[in-house]
C-alpha cells in the first residue's frame, strides 16, 4: 500500500501524460505516413495518366480514332450509303447512255459523280480497316484510364 498518496498520484498523473503524449506521437507518426502513401499513390497515378494520354494520342493519331463508339457506328454505316449512291448512279448512268439525245455533260457529270463515290469508298474502306487495327488497343486504353 502506498505511504504518500500524493506521491502515488503524481507518479499515475506522469505515467498517463507519458502514455498520452505517446499514443499521440503513435497516431500522428500513422497519419503522416497514411498521408505520404496517398500523396505518392496520387503522384503514381498522374504519371500513369500521362502515359496512357501519351499513348491515346499516338495511337489516335496512327489509326484515326478519336471517338470509338461514334465512330465504329459511323464508319460503316457511312459506307453503306456511299455504296447505296453509287449503285443507283451506276444505274442512272447505264440508262442514260441508251439514250442518244442525253445531253454529253450530263453523262460526263454523272461519270464524275461516280468516280468521286469510288474514290470515297475505297477511302472509308481504309479508314475502316484502319479503324479495325487500332480500335481494341484504343479501347483498351480507354478502359484503363477510366479505371486510374
Amino acid at each position: 500500500e502506498d505511504v504518500d498518496k500524493q506521491i502515488a498520484t503524481d507518479m499515475a498523473n506522469a505515467a498517463r501524460e507519458q502514455i498520452n503524449t505517446f499514443t499521440q506521437q503513435l497516431v500522428k507518426q500513422s497519419q503522416k505516413q497514411l498521408i505520404n502513401s496517398v500523396t505518392n499513390n496520387v503522384k503514381q497515378k498522374i504519371v500513369e495518366i500521362r502515359v496512357l494520354k501519351d499513348s491515346l494520342k499516338n495511337l489516335q493519331t496512327t489509326y484515326g480514332i478519336f471517338n470509338p463508339a461514334t465512330q465504329s457506328r459511323d464508319l460503316p454505316e457511312l459506307l453503306t450509303k456511299r455504296k447505296s449512291t453509287l449503285a443507283n448512279e451506276t444505274a442512272r448512268l447505264k440508262k442514260l447512255k441508251q439514250y442518244p439525245q442525253i445531253d454529253p455533260d450530263t453523262v460526263m457529270f454523272v461519270e464524275a459523280r461516280i468516280s468521286g463515290l469510288n474514290s470515297e469508298i475505297t477511302e472509308l474502306n481504309a479508314q475502316i480497316k484502319k479503324f479495325s487495327e487500332g480500335f481494341s488497343d484504343v479501347e483498351l486504353i480507354y478502359r484503363m484510364h477510366q479505371l486510374l
